[in-house]
């Protein structure tokens, strides 16, 4: 393995997903439902505690890069990427990093690591493409 590191977690994105789902399941139950909203506020609790707990399963936690893949590992599962096809974006001033696809704007996930230049090298040489880290040795 040429590199691991844990990934930030994204625990309002998470909690902001699992309350937007839940209110539009308890409106769409209560708008059937109608007065007192008992069984609406029951579908759309139980909506965000369940799905709160499958996306937090499924959030990547770590980051593996070995030669010829990239691994985004979660409590509940793996993904594999292309080393060719993914591109890493460099913040030096805050030391995090932000892996995502080549050819799209959004990031898979985020990591920290204090040691820049030991980064770029490593995801340079499995065949990332490193940017905004032009100015690191």
């Amino acid at each position: 393995m040429l590199y691991e590191a844990p990934i930030l977690r994204r625990l309002p994105l998470q909690v902001g997903v699992s309350a937007i789902v839940a209110a539009l399941v308890a409106a769409v139950v209560g708008a059937i439902e109608g007065s007192p909203y008992a069984i609406a506020t029951t579908f759309g609790l139980a909506t965000f505690v369940s799905l709160f707990i499958v996306v937090h399963r499924m959030t990547p936690t770590r980051i593996e890069l070995q030669d010829d893949e990239v691994r985004l590992i979660a409590p509940q599962a793996t993904t594999r990427y292309v080393p060719n096809q993914m591109r890493l974006r460099a913040n030096p001033t805050r030391a995090t990093f932000a892996l995502g696809r080549r050819r799209r704007a959004g990031h898979l996930a985020v990591f920290r690591d204090p040691d820049i230049g030991r980064v770029k090298q490593v995801f340079e040489r499995a065949g990332v493409s490193v940017v905004g880290a032009e100015r690191i040795p």
